[in-house]
């Protein structure tokens, strides 16, 4: 079973009310990126205040997107509906779920992005020594275009060692996340017996999704800061689109996931019952 695709670019043309629902969410998408467009000189300018005060205001206003497209997600894992929820009367559902989202997703990422800063900070001081080493001392010392190429070998080391654990990082938070999905607990961000429960014998899915996600970050970060026009154009547009795609993606994995081990579980006491039968078999008869 594999990620449909098809499906994740398509399911929303289906939908009833379509015009209205997409109306309210890119309503909210536009709202929750207009502080990112207010601060943007002052964010390409290094200002932290308005990097914070940015991020502050745009996470405030994407709760109701966000929480929409968990409402969204859970009902298709848990019941198999695919319609979109109602905007009216889920109000309360939607930021109590997207608060417990975002305290999940805390204790999910200030550890690990602590463990990963300490580890950056070991790697770049042993790739420095051993830049340094490399080059030599009396070299740099001597001419300072040494410095450089010390330097360029550092940031190299730095790039190989830290690139995988970066990727292993991203791999992690989409099983996080995916369970978080499952039942919209804080504490599932953190689950990982669920996790290794999801990406048991569907790491291929694991991988597309690693790769879509990867590829839309990537080029969401190239426009943002080369063509920020763009950017910002394109997520008012086609924002909430884009959300409600990745999000019925992650309910296809958790689904697929599922499925999986329903079959597996199925299928073990058959096996059990086989192998009793051919032992018995194998005895010899009195």
């Amino acid at each position: 079973m594999m990620l449909n695709l098809k499906e994740a670019f398509t399911y929303m043309f289906k939908q009833e009310k379509l015009a209205e629902k997409y109306m309210w969410g890119t309503l909210f998408i536009l709202f929750s990126v207009l502080p990112l467009y207010r601060y943007y000189d002052e964010i390409m300018e290094g200002s932290l205040f308005a990097c914070i005060a940015a991020c502050i205001l745009c996470f405030i206003v994407f709760v109701f997107p966000l929480g929409y497209a968990l409402i969204y997600a859970n009902s298709k894992i848990n019941e198999n509906n695919e319609n979109l929820p109602e905007w009216t009367g889920n109000m309360g559902n939607i930021v109590e779920n997207s608060i417990k989202y975002y305290v999940g997703f805390g204790f999910f990422v200030i550890p690990s992005s602590i463990i990963m800063g300490i580890i950056g900070l070991i790697v770049a001081i042993i790739c420095a020594i051993a830049a340094v080493l490399l080059v030599g001392g009396d070299a740099i010392n001597a001419n300072p275009h040494y410095l450089y190429a010390a330097a360029g070998l550092m940031t190299l080391g730095i790039a190989i060692i830290m690139l995988p654990i970066v990727i292993i990082w991203h791999f992690l938070f989409i099983l996080a996340h995916s369970s978080f999905l499952n039942d919209l607990k804080i504490l599932s961000f953190l689950n990982f017996k669920r996790m290794f429960s999801l990406v048991k014998k569907n790491f291929l899915n694991l991988l597309i999704l690693f790769l879509i996600t990867s590829a839309f970050s990537i080029c969401a970060n190239v426009l943002f800061y080369k063509l920020p026009v763009v950017f910002f154009t394109l997520s008012a547009l086609l924002g909430f689109y884009f959300l409600l795609v990745f999000y019925n993606l992650y309910a296809q994995f958790v689904q697929i996931s599922l499925k999986k081990q329903a079959e597996n579980d199925n299928l073990n006491p058959q096996e059990e019952q086989k192998s009793e039968e051919q032992t018995n078999q194998n005895q010899p008869q009195e």
